[in-house]
């Protein structure tokens, strides 16, 4: 199985394993999944408070940075994505968030017939298994477990009253159509431990015998013969090798890696292509555009008293409460920083909500954990506080994935053009203003000292938009470089299929045409579990 199978796989993140566990459940079908990372699973990803740690770190990450952003005053962004069996959901924030039934009910406006949300709701419930059983909403009995956030920290408490003081609802499930509010958030997590993809979904399709998994294969291009996709290029171990497929091959390497394979193998804009020394094989000028990501900019509060995440930090802490969450299942440890945030308006008229906010229990960004108990952890455990982020969730600025070189190993050029569109410094303006009235409720007086980010100072719409200029960051949801849909832009069809191209399909983020209003791995892994059908079906035919 190692040279040729009915479908090859490429890249083994969250829609990878999802497609490799549903094809490879018919025993008469023979599947191939090329993974540039390692295949194997390192334990401490499973513990929700590392996840800083570790997409901080450059092992297991493609450790990607954007172009230099004018409108973030020229400062480039680091991308984090995940470079190991499980792709970025081995460190990713773990949120469940579908979006609203708007974001899929527009997929199938732009004439994408089968993407309503009526159509896809049966697909985010096949892959659930939520702790809480099976609703209308919700699946019972899929394989990513699903679990409400838990939090003991008793700033989470005071934030979702002063929600309520401020005047917001209280949303009890954040994946149902009514979610204006401040919540609590559900969480791909079982046990106080993540529900990555590769552990969920693979942990019986890896034993298949006709499922062969080949990490550390970094795919270098799609071979065609005759307008037919027919073999994968990759390198291990220093050779160049190739896999073949009788039916087809189906790219899943995200927002990122699927756009760059599909150039570096011919397939995108002849122009651009010939300049950077790649010869053109198929005309697909959508290929790489229509990059969009979320971002968002953050209010930070010190704190009275030693309240916050810090103390939880630090290594002889640490230590005790990873054992505690590795025997139990509890503690700090077994807590996601982000439990508790919430979806807002930032102007009336509209249908849903526009801004999604994340409360964490620490006003310092950017720290890492194994903090050593020195001078200089002692001074952070001084400044407890906590921070209120806020950013829009339809974004309207557009950018665009082109490559840097025709070598492989050399990382494209990833250009999101924040804030290019001024509405969406707007609505993070008026999110900040938010986030402020939140802070400002009498359920933070016992721990409010005051504001140090942007500070009372910079109270102006115009000072606002600086202060998100000079500091703004992503949520992390790269999507859109390989768009669905009908147009000269698009690249794949309603069925996924590379236009053009016989026996190339593309299941991951790049396929959305917009955005989802949230964190975007559960719409990741429900496009994943619409293709499998998609291509079982197609077999048969």
């Amino acid at each position: 199985m190692n040279d040729i199978a009915d479908i090859v796989i490429v890249g083994g993140g969250s829609a990878g394993c999802a497609l490799a566990e549903r094809l490879s459940a018919d025993p008469a079908r023979t599947v191939i999944m090329l993974e540039a990372g390692r295949g194997d699973q390192h334990p401490l990803h499973a513990f929700p408070v590392l996840t800083g740690h570790f997409y901080r770190q450059k092992q297991d990450n493609w450790y990607y940075h954007t172009q230099p952003q004018p409108e973030l005053n020229g400062r480039e962004v680091f991308w984090p994505r995940g470079k190991r069996l499980g792709g970025s959901s081995i460190f990713n924030g773990m949120v469940y968030a579908r979006g609203n039934p708007d974001d899929y009910n527009r997929w199938a406006q732009f004439g994408n017939h089968g993407w309503s949300y009526e159509d896809v709701l049966p697909y985010f419930k096949r892959n659930e298994r939520h702790q809480h059983g099976e609703t209308d909403l919700h699946g019972g009995a899929g394989m990513v477990h699903v679990t409400p956030a838990r939090p003991r920290n008793p700033l989470f408490k005071a934030y979702l009253e002063a929600g309520r003081q401020a005047g917001y609802a209280q949303v009890s499930d954040i994946n149902s159509p009514d979610r204006a509010g401040v919540c609590y958030y559900d969480f791909h997590m079982s046990g106080g431990r993540r529900s990555n993809s590769a552990g969920a979904l693979l942990r019986v399709a890896r034993s298949r015998p006709n499922l062969a998994i080949i990490d550390r294969a970094s795919a270098t291009r799609i071979v065609l013969k005759g307008g037919r996709a027919v073999e994968v290029e990759y390198r291990r171990a220093g050779e160049t090798r190739r896999v073949g497929a009788r039916r087809e091959i189906v790219l899943s390497s995200g927002a990122i890696g699927t756009p760059q394979i599909l150039l570096l193998s011919g397939i995108g804009d002849p122009e651009h292509l010939r300049e950077v020394g790649v010869t053109p094989v198929h005309d697909l000028p959508g290929v790489g555009m229509n990059l969009v990501d979320h971002l968002d900019a953050s209010i930070r509060v010190l704190s009275q008293g030693p309240v916050s995440l810090i103390r939880e930090l630090r290594v002889d802490r640490l230590a005790s409460n990873l054992t505690r969450a590795l025997m139990f299942g509890t503690g700090p440890v077994s807590e996601s920083p982000i439990s508790a945030g919430g979806f807002f308006f930032s102007r009336p008229g509209l249908r849903y909500p526009d801004l999604q906010a994340f409360f964490i229990p620490t006003q310092i960004t950017g720290i890492s954990v194994w903090l050593p108990y020195t001078a200089r952890a002692r001074r952070m455990e001084a400044e407890h506080g906590y921070s209120l982020r806020m950013g829009p969730v339809r974004p309207q600025s557009r950018g665009r994935l082109t490559l840097a070189s025709p070598d492989p190993d050399v990382a494209p050029r990833l250009d999101p053009r924040y804030l290019s569109d001024g509405s969406d410094l707007a609505a993070t303006v008026e999110g900040l203003k938010i986030a402020r009235k939140i802070l400002a409720q009498p359920a933070f007086e016992p721990f409010r000292k005051g504001e140090i980010a942007p500070g009372p100072d910079v109270m102006s719409d115009a000072e606002l938009a600086e202060f998100v200029r000079e500091t703004a960051n992503t949520v992390f949801h790269p999507v859109g470089t390989a768009r669905m849909g009908s147009d000269r832009l698009a690249v794949v069809d309603e069925r996924l299929r590379v236009h053009g191209i016989a026996g190339l399909r593309v299941a991951d983020a790049s396929i959305m045409p917009t955005i989802t209003s949230g964190n975007t791995n559960a719409p990741t892994l429900m496009i994943a579990e619409k293709a499998a059908d998609m291509i079982a079906m197609d077999d048969r035919a």
